[in-house]
């Protein structure tokens, strides 16, 4: 079964590292590529939002791709929203892999079945996700160092990784990753690798900066609101103030003679495991008109059983 195959089942708990066909990793990614391309089966548990055998498996959240000439190529298929997963990963990655961080480009996954499942939250993006990613690191790692041991014919005790290089501890040679990378690829893959100590850590929890942080302060990174697509529509919404409250009545009046709104509609209450939660939300060709006809409706709430509700006293 091949490991797209594996992650489509869904599923697991257990993190496992394999190689991927370079025929399904340019299908999957379109990226052409020969060297170092390493996936991981994601544990079920690093699903946010679940996983089915019915969502697409390739999810380049779990992938390393070290190119023939030394570059390192990581996909982020979860959501960076401003708390920096997309660098925290892929530094977890270097780290183990005893990488040279200038040589790590990371790219932001399309909104796209063919990654999986990506929906972010839960902070399982980094409190589960972090091992497995070290865990893919250190992989590839003694992938590399098995394949320059393999090259000098010696013991891979022999050798040494450091800071993109495989070293030779006898006569002091050195091979560069990129070198090694196809060669690398050869190897067999290590089912559970030693990860480092806390001690010998050289990127995590050290001040890197963000991989997006030039494209952050001129405006240019992309996120979802900034997504256009004929007809779109925008939604402005407003929820009763006390939970478990309910819509009592409602003039739309002023806030359908605003030019530009579509419509105001009410949204029935969803049970939820702490209340239950609705409102009323104003649709317009813009997101500007939405929330200023959201301002002119005159709501009366049934505020409920919570509306006398005293913090202090609880």
């Amino acid at each position: 079964m091949s490991i797209l195959e594996k992650l489509a089942n869904g599923g697991h708990e257990t993190n496992k590292i394999e190689n991927v066909s370079r025929r399904n990793f340019i299908k999957a990614s379109g990226v052409a590529t020969t060297g170092l391309v390493l996936g991981i089966a994601i544990p079920a548990k690093a699903m946010a939002f679940g996983n089915s055998a019915d969502e697409a498996a390739f999810n380049p959240n779990a992938f390393i791709h070290l190119q023939d000439n030394g570059d390192l190529l990581l996909y982020c298929g979860r959501c960076e929203m401003g708390q920096g997963i997309s660098t925290a990963l892929p530094a977890a990655v270097a780290d183990e892999m005893e990488a040279d961080w200038s040589r790590v480009t990371v790219k932001q996954a399309d909104g796209d079945e063919k990654y999986g499942p990506q929906g972010t939250g839960g902070s399982a993006s980094i409190r589960v996700m972090y091992e497995p990613m070290r865990e893919a690191g250190a992989a590839a790692k003694i992938m590399l160092v098995a394949a320059a041991a393999k090259v000098w014919k010696v013991s891979v005790d022999d050798c040494e990784a450091k800071n993109h290089f495989v070293y030779n501890k006898s006569s002091g040679k050195k091979l560069s990753y990129g070198q090694l990378a196809s060669l690398a690829a050869t190897q067999p893959v290590p089912e559970k690798p030693a990860l480092k100590a806390k001690s010998e850590y050289k990127y995590i929890g050290k001040a890197l900066p963000r991989h997006d942080q030039g494209q952050v302060v001129v405006g240019e990174r992309i996120y979802g609101v900034d997504t256009k697509m004929p007809g779109l529509k925008y939604a402005a919404i407003t929820h009763c103030p006390v939970l478990g409250g309910k819509l009592k009545s409602i003039d739309k009046t002023e806030a359908l003679a605003v030019k530009g709104v579509i419509d105001v509609i009410t949204i029935d209450r969803l049970a939820v495991p702490f209340g239950s939660i609705g409102g009323v939300a104003v649709v317009a060709d813009n997101n500007w008109t939405a929330q200023q006809a959201l301002s002119k409706l005159k709501i009366e709430w049934d505020l409920g059983e919570n509306a006398s509700y005293d913090t202090v006293a609880y």
